[in-house]
């Protein structure tokens, strides 16, 4: 018994902390590249950006947003360069939102796992709880749903009103 306590500590404590010291000397060698005091690139969108329109990161970060929600920016610089990106993505040169549609795409799965369970609960152990369960997967795949079709016409919305 005391060797599989001795065997989990040294498992759970001592791999997360070599792991954690082998990445520390990964990033170590290699400093993220500055273009020009904008901050760093982080994907191919951010590059695209930076190399037409020198905007900073927050800019960046704005007009990437603009674009995968489809909103109307004020400012003229960050305005033209959320319409040429949105451009960009409706033709399919870059793509943004990933992670909006990958968390949208998993909220969708556990909304009908939630959804699964509670009719499960509710049939099987006339249990109150099935009903909670459901109506909590109702609201995981209201949300889901939204967020897919925000995500799928936002560059669309984006073009236009950026114009």
């Amino acid at each position: 018994m005391v060797w599989a306590l001795a065997a989990i500590l040294i498992l759970g404590a001592g791999l997360p902390i070599a792991a954690w010291q082998f990445s520390r000397r990964l990033q170590a060698g290699r400093p993220p590249q500055s273009a020009g005091g904008l901050g760093p690139p982080a994907d191919a969108v951010d590059k695209w950006l930076i190399d037409r329109y020198q905007l900073p990161a927050l800019k960046r970060w704005e007009v990437r947003r603009a674009v995968t929600f489809g909103r109307e920016l004020r400012d003229p610089a960050p305005r033209s360069a959320a319409r040429d990106l949105a451009a960009r993505v409706l033709h399919g040169e870059l793509r943004t939102g990933r992670s909006v549609r990958l968390l949208a795409w998993v909220m969708l799965a556990e909304g009908c796992l939630f959804l699964a369970g509670g009719i499960l609960a509710w049939i099987s152990l006339n249990a109150i709880a099935g009903i909670f369960a459901i109506l909590w997967a109702v609201w995981f795949l209201g949300v889901a749903s939204l967020a897919i079709r925000a995500a799928r016409r936002g560059p669309e919305r984006a073009y236009r009103v950026n114009t």
